[in-house]
């Protein structure tokens, strides 16, 4: 049925950093990896519900770790899922005969206020995440700037090996939601699309050659012991780390896409 065909589209597709195996994310099916040599199917997740408003928007391979990958949805989720604790499929087995994982794959959660629109890795362990409705009343996108720690913990009943911590925010990128963001290959640019018809670009200062955060971000973000969930999403927008942020993320102007594409 059209219903059905609409539960179980392709939402993402990434590879791991050693190019070993695809990071594959449904709709609402479960996320799956296959090897790109053997093309053995690994089942991650049971998936999440139907619903447009849970739908796995996009899957991102931490950079140094092949083993972890974070996924966000529209309904403000973040998971970090661990792709060796998953069950075997093998390379011709349907998603309707798929049992459940044998071991727990998830390894990190955090529960966002607004919904989710985009996201990337700035870093090893850094990462940028868009955020819709949070700025002018609604009408402008934001950039929570969150850093992955080692941190156990429990979130929603569930054991967590890794925590998010909001270490800084752009506000107002834009006048709609970010449908996508882009950090340069020399990690020198943040580009940040938005549903207005512009890229928007933020000069990247004071990163080190992997991409890591200076070190006065991180260390105002470890003063705040928020655990693995409930972090207010201002967090270090308005604090002492506030001067640092801004001359990290210089703003340098923004691109108007032409209506016809010229």
């Amino acid at each position: 049925s059209d219903s059905g065909m609409d539960q179980n589209f392709i939402t993402s597709v990434d590879c791991d950093p050693q190019c070993q195996r695809l990071v594959v994310a449904f709709s609402s099916s479960p996320l799956l990896t296959v090897a790109t040599d053997s093309k053995t199917v690994l089942k991650i997740s049971e998936g999440h519900p139907t619903s447009a408003a849970h739908k796995v928007l996009g899957v991102l391979p931490l950079p140094k770790d092949a083993d972890t990958v974070l996924t966000y949805s529209s309904d403000g989720l973040l998971r970090l899922w661990d792709v060796a604790a998953s069950t075997i499929l093998g390379p011709t087995v349907g998603l309707e005969s798929a049992g459940a994982p044998q071991r727990g794959s998830l390894c990190g959660t955090m529960q966002l206020a607004h919904p989710i629109t985009a996201a990337c890795f700035l870093g090893p362990t850094t990462v940028l995440v868009a955020i819709s409705g949070a700025d002018t009343k609604g009408k402008s996108g934001a950039v929570l700037v969150m850093e992955i720690v080692t941190k156990l913990s429990t979130f929603a009943g569930i054991d967590s090996s890794f925590a998010f911590k909001i270490v800084g925010r752009l506000h107002n990128v834009g006048k709609g939601a970010i449908r996508q963001l882009k950090v340069s290959p020399e990690r020198n640019y943040l580009a940040a699309c938005s549903e207005d018809g512009c890229a928007y670009a933020y000069a990247l200062v004071g990163l080190d050659e992997a991409g890591n955060l200076p070190s006065g971000l991180v260390d105002a973000a470890a003063a705040e012991d928020t655990g693995a969930g409930g972090v207010s999403e201002s967090k270090g927008a308005d604090g002492e780390n506030s001067e640092l942020m801004d001359s990290t993320f210089q703003p340098t102007g923004f691109l108007l896409a032409h209506p016809m594409g010229m």
